[in-house]
């Protein structure tokens, strides 16, 4: 098999945040602010600073990375389903060889059409959620988020959908699976996986909601972009649910996705990513909160 760019971006940066993560974490008064800033964004991020070696975009512009995913996660399903039910033959050349070129021609089909499909499917409720959430839902400040964490976004959900199609009948050179939906294919693994996956995906748009009505008033009117205390929900038991309920969503997708060599190393990302930022968000709001809940965690209920 062949050298796979996927793999690599995504491991190195699972390597970046964990390793940086932990520096930040513990010696962040000994590093440059322009380091640290690159690092830490909205709340986190020191409002007194000013450097000018940061590049910096508002955070609110985390709405275009949904844009961009609800298209390209869309054209993805519609392909897939497409070919597995057999509206069209093949997939196209010039689709097929773009992702042959992140495996370097080394891509084999280790899901079968079923498993791959449905997975497609969840990720595409995921990202369509999401969209709804940042455009409709949530209050965001005038906070900023460093050009990287931008280009992160961007890269997340154009590699996470190569990453489930990579390895499925009729995207892959080699197959050893059939490419076509067969029921029979949908075992009780991904049943249960997806029933999970849709327990988390609730409770996420639920802790979204409750985040963003502490900025509105009772008619629904943005009144304030200050941070306040959450006392709802899964906030009862963690500071970050909606971390925890990605955290789930993508370990979901990797059980469904069971044999496919590419995915883990997205839900590896996305797992360093979220405990990360649950860390930094749960020491914030200990700090800035004196009468902040003591029982409440940052990410794994009565654990972490």
């Amino acid at each position: 098999m062949g050298l796979n760019i996927l793999k690599l971006h995504f491991a190195a940066n699972t390597i970046y945040i964990t390793i940086f993560g932990l520096i930040i974490n513990y010696c962040a008064e000994y590093l440059p602010n322009f380091l640290t800033n690159t690092f830490l964004y909205g709340k986190f991020d020191n409002a007194k600073d000013k450097d000018r070696l940061t590049l910096k975009v508002p955070k609110r512009w985390f709405k275009h990375f949904y844009v961009f995913g609800t298209l390209w996660v869309s054209l993805f399903l519609v392909i897939s389903t497409s070919h597995y039910f057999q509206v069209i033959n093949t997939i196209p050349s010039p689709i097929k060889n773009f992702i042959s070129y992140f495996s370097c021609d080394g891509n084999i089909a280790t899901v079968t059409a079923a498993e791959s499909l449905v997975a497609l499917l969840l990720f595409t409720f995921q990202i369509f959620k999401r969209y709804y959430e940042t455009h409709y839902v949530s209050v965001f400040s005038s906070s900023k988020m460093h050009i990287g964490h931008y280009y992160l976004g961007f890269f997340h959900y154009f590699g996470a959908a190569i990453a489930i199609v990579m390895e499925s009948p009729g995207f892959s050179h080699s197959d050893h699976f059939e490419a076509a939906f067969h029921t029979r294919d949908i075992s009780y693994k991904t049943l249960i996986a997806s029933l999970i996956f849709f327990w988390a995906w609730w409770k996420q748009y639920e802790s979204a909601s409750i985040l963003a009505n502490l900025r509105k008033n009772k008619k629904g009117v943005v009144v304030t972009d200050a941070h306040l205390i959450p006392n709802r929900g899964l906030f009862i038991y963690v500071s970050s649910p909606h971390s925890l309920c990605e955290i789930i969503i993508y370990v979901c997708l990797t059980i469904i996705l069971s044999g496919n060599t590419t995915f883990p190393s997205v839900a590896a990302w996305v797992i360093a990513n979220q405990i990360e930022s649950a860390l930094l968000s749960h020491w914030w709001y200990q700090k800035t909160f004196k009468n902040y809940p003591k029982e409440r965690k940052a990410i794994i209920p009565f654990f972490l």
